[in-house]
């Protein structure tokens, strides 16, 4: 959820700053305000590329800063209140029986608070940007990867999720559930198992058909690597124990005139031993010298553990110059063998492993490509009975899904319009971890009309409409995430826009939702309303955004209805709120 909006020198936009909550929230004002560039912050926000024209004039920097919360909220209190607000009982919005916003009061809200983001974004006017996830730079992918997923966009012109087959494809397995979860893992099991079969096979196709030279180089590589027989981690052991093995004397000599030091006779040891007695003595006549004896003789054992600790390390050098000259020559060998078929030890170990497998299967060829050739076409087998599986319970749901998905849309000015699956069988080996099926969502904006990919015929309102739709059906099995809907109005009124307005505040439910709109019956159910306002100082021109109390929001509604506040307009707004 997104919790605070700070935005700065973005466009017109020269200050901006908006605590937001669960719920629904709209954002309204006349247009060219500057509620696209609210917009633009968002997208920002989540990983989206910026550029120097969005650095507002007389500035060197655009900053975008916002506070992401995840919560578990109680979908009957979908509102919040943050922020400068009112008593409300002024706020004729607030007449709503069960109104969501009355539950929330101060932070986390009837909400348990999961964690939290703190995201920033900085463009300069050389077009040069900065990210910052939790105070750490990151990169615009990273960004994208961590709040992309909680944050969907739907507008006009926008780059959306739902125009992707694959997306789609997701939408109609999670309608169906569980089930279909199970199934689709099964499949996807079936044909990892089936990729490794035929990557084994593969390998033995290749060995046996090497020629004479390819086997005899195989031979003559197997041979020489084990002439030397390497053990995995040998050389890096051989690499820590030289240095101990060439200054073994020097370590052992310093190591005994250290102890000698610590236990030989007048030495470090002795002397403390001698103080603690005395100190000993005396604490027996001024009780003030017990704590300084007690740490004496704490000293004392713990010198004591370590001269321990250096007689046995001592004990343990070795400064054998036979033992050295070995390792020396081992290395050396080791150092030919990675020359020879390296760079490396591992290069090394792997092309002994080839050539082993290679001669091993020029031995039995006919009998292990045998037995490789029915491991795969048992594997065949069951990925085609797994794809099979798949296919029929997506068959299974799909008319339910398109239903009810159908049948939702036609409340939202879309009546006459309905949406479809297209599915294709495809070649064997396009199969991949979605199935052995193409899905593609196909709209037709009337009974007469083609049925046509939804990217290529339905407008930014419709795609919105159609989401809003989506998001309906699926909203009891998604978590809670941010949904910001630009253009939703685009094109209805009436009994259409309430039917909209009503979706929206029902899908509030369950996420946070954040529209931006010119109509009055959205607005009115909203349970924080933000205006958006561009003012102008002599040559100066900013955008400004502001939450309305109660009269303010009256005003504002009355403006969105008639383009006036006049007693009538007033007077109507404030029915539309009361209701």
């Amino acid at each position: 959820m997104l919790s605070e909006l700070r935005v700065k020198n973005l466009a017109l936009i020269a200050r901006g700053e908006l605590e937001l909550g669960p719920g629904l929230t709209v954002l309204t004002g006349e247009t060219g305000a500057g509620k696209t560039a609210l917009l633009s912050s968002l997208k920002l926000l989540i990983g989206e590329r910026g550029d120097s024209t969005m650095v507002g004039a007389d500035s060197d920097e655009a900053r975008v800063e916002a506070l992401f919360v995840d919560v578990s909220t109680d979908v009957s209190s979908p509102g919040l209140s943050n922020g400068p607000t009112n008593d409300p009982s002024n706020d004729p919005s607030n007449d709503r029986s069960n109104n969501p916003s009355d539950d929330f009061s101060g932070d986390p809200h009837n909400a348990t608070l999961k964690g939290e983001h703190l995201v920033t974004r900085r463009i300069n006017t050389e077009g040069r940007s900065r990210c910052y996830l939790d105070d750490e730079l990151v990169t615009v992918g990273r960004l994208s990867e961590t709040l992309g997923p909680s944050v969907d966009l739907y507008g006009q012109h926008e780059h959306q999720s739902l125009l992707k087959a694959a997306e789609q494809l997701n939408i109609l397995d999670e309608f169906i559930g569980e089930e279909l979860a199970c199934t689709l893992a099964d499949y996807q099991a079936a044909l990892a198992r089936f990729e490794d079969a035929s990557t084994q096979l593969h390998k033995l196709q290749e060995y046996s058909s090497s020629s004479q030279a390819g086997r005899e180089q195989a031979a003559f590589v197997a041979r020489e690597i084990n002439k030397i027989a390497p053990k995995p981690g040998e050389y890096e052991q051989l690499e820590q124990e030289l240095p101990l093995l060439s200054h073994g004397e020097q370590l052992s000599q310093t190591t005994y005139d250290v102890l000698e030091l610590l236990r030989g006779s007048d030495g470090v040891l002795e002397r403390l031993s001698a103080s603690g007695k005395a100190l000993e003595v005396l604490s027996t006549i001024d009780p003030a010298l017990k704590e300084p004896f007690e740490q004496l003789d704490a000293y004392l054992i713990e010198l004591e553990e370590l001269a321990s600790g250096l007689g046995r390390y001592a004990s343990a050098i070795e400064h054998d110059p036979e033992a050295l000259q070995a390792a020396m020559a081992r290395l050396g060998e080791l150092d030919g063998l990675s020359r020879r078929f390296g760079p490396g030890m591992d290069q090394v170990f792997a092309q002994l492993e080839q050539a082993e497998q290679l001669l091993m299967s020029a031995e039995d060829s006919t009998e292990r490509l045998a037995e490789a050739e029915k491991n795969r076409a048992r594997a065949r087998e069951e990925l085609q009975t797994a794809a099979a599986a798949l296919s029929q319970r997506r068959e299974a749901g799909l008319s339910e899904f398109i239903g009810q998905l159908n049948a939702s849309i036609s409340g939202l000015a879309l009546t006459g319009a309905s949406l479809e699956f297209a599915i294709q069988d495809l070649p064997f080996e396009r199969w991949g971890l979605a199935g052995s099926q193409s899905y593609e969502l196909l709209y037709r904006p009337a009974p007469d009309a083609s049925a046509r990919p939804l990217a290529k015929i339905a407008s930014g309102g419709e795609l919105s409409r159609v989401m809003l739709a989506i998001k309906g059906l699926l909203q009891q099995s998604q978590q809670s995430m941010t949904l910001v809907f630009d253009e939703i109005d685009a094109g209805i009124g009436g009994k259409t826009a309430h039917a909209v307005a009503e979706r929206l505040a029902h899908l509030a439910t369950m996420h946070q939702v954040i529209v931006i709109t010119h109509l009055a019956q959205i607005a009115v159910l909203a349970d924080h309303h933000f205006l958006v306002d561009k003012t102008t100082e002599g040559t100066t021109t900013r955008t400004t955004i502001v939450r309305l109390d109660s009269d303010k929001r009256v005003e504002e509604v009355a403006r969105m209805l008639s383009g006036s506040t006049d007693a009538e307009a007033l007077t109507h707004a404030q029915k539309l709120l009361r209701r």
